[in-house]
């Protein structure tokens, strides 16, 4: 297995790994918009023999607001083919991402999501960082990994997504 970032011909097997993963459109549809709106900052794939297994998307977010606001990234959606989860594939196309991701200086990742998953890759819920989404969500579910925690405690507040993911949520 292997990680890269995305080029175009990805498309249609990134579609089909998220339609598969959440056996929803959603997901699917939020990648589609990211892209076409040029907003996917980060977009990795995972290959297996050649063909995709995996998808992971990187969004800008903004954490609070006025002259203290922070730009940093939001981790979502990340999906792997159902017969092939749990068999580290995710674990590996995250971790390679979020290496890049830090490679390039970016302060800050969010993700809404399994605490028990992500936690793993060092993420805390956002509150002990003074951070909160919009969404209705459990507290631990919405968490953030700081690449440069003193930024992010000047800045903490609402993270704010890109206007895609409202008519997703």
């Amino acid at each position: 297995m292997k990680t890269r970032v995305e080029v175009p011909a990805d498309g249609p097997a990134i579609r089909a790994v998220h339609l598969l993963a959440f056996q929803r459109a959603e997901e699917a549809d939020l990648v589609e918009r990211l892209r076409d709106n040029g907003a996917a900052r980060l977009s990795m794939v995972a290959e297996l023999e050649g063909a995709v297994v995996g998808h992971v998307l990187f969004s800008a977010v903004r954490l609070g607001d006025g002259p203290t606001a922070l730009e940093g990234l939001g981790l979502a959606p990340a999906g792997v083919l159902p017969h092939l989860q749990k068999q580290g594939i995710g674990s590996q196309l995250i971790s390679d991402a979020l290496r890049k991701v830090a490679a390039e200086k970016c302060a800050f990742v969010v993700v809404l999501g399994d605490p028990a998953l992500y936690s793993r890759f060092g993420f805390k819920p956002a509150r002990q960082f003074g951070a909160h989404c919009k969404w209705d969500a459990p507290a631990d579910a919405f968490m953030l990994l700081p690449f440069d925690a003193g930024r992010v405690a000047t800045a903490a507040g609402l993270a704010s997504y890109r206007d895609e993911f409202d008519s997703f949520t």
